[in-house]
């Protein structure tokens, strides 16, 4: 940016993202090279990104931007679900909220939980390395077993044609995908 009498030169916005004019339209930003003292824009981003460094800039008396040793870039954003973990603690290092590139979340469960998959994910380019893991309660052989109860259906007695084999109850279980229910009877 040049010091100028004029204010200060218009700068271009970052990669994947754009600077908000305040009352400008498109075209007058286009048919103008600076802005006023005191005038401030905006970055913003695109999509699933995150601006990291000033939001905001103002023009100065001196014809410069404010911040401008610090660079404004539009950066990948994880998914925010990983800094929360039901019956646990996240922790997360190496970056800011929300969670951007390089930054590194470590999962603890409460006690009386175990932790079931990896206990570190690491954004990069949007995605966590690993996925997101789960608290299981000690004594429960899948998470969510005691919201969930078995029932039984079938027929009192001997059931059935005479001469065939009795008609015995069948038992249903609930069905979870995480993992497999270990239960105390044969089910065959």
């Amino acid at each position: 940016p040049n010091a100028t009498s004029e204010g200060c030169q218009i700068i271009h916005p970052p990669w994947e993202g754009g600077i908000r004019y305040r009352g400008l339209t498109r075209d007058q930003v286009k048919a103008i090279n600076f802005l006023p003292v005191d005038y401030e824009i905006e970055y913003v981003c695109r999509g699933e990104r995150e601006v990291v460094g000033p939001k905001v800039r103002k023009c100065l008396a001196n014809g410069s931007w404010t911040d401008m040793d610090i660079p404004s870039r539009c950066v990948r954003i994880c998914s925010k679900s990983y800094l929360t973990l039901e019956n646990g603690k996240v922790f997360l290092t190496g970056g800011d909220l929300p969670a951007l590139d390089g930054a590194r979340v470590d999962f603890r469960c409460d006690p009386d939980f175990h932790l079931v998959g990896s206990s570190r994910s690491i954004c990069s380019q949007g995605q966590w390395s690993t996925p997101k893991p789960h608290c299981q309660g000690e004594g429960n052989s899948c998470p969510h077993a005691a919201d969930e109860d078995a029932w039984m259906m079938g027929v009192g007695g001997a059931g059935g044609v005479l001469g065939e084999s009795p008609t015995l109850p069948t038992i249903h279980l609930p069905q979870t995908s995480s993992c497999s229910p270990q239960y105390p009877f044969n089910l065959q």
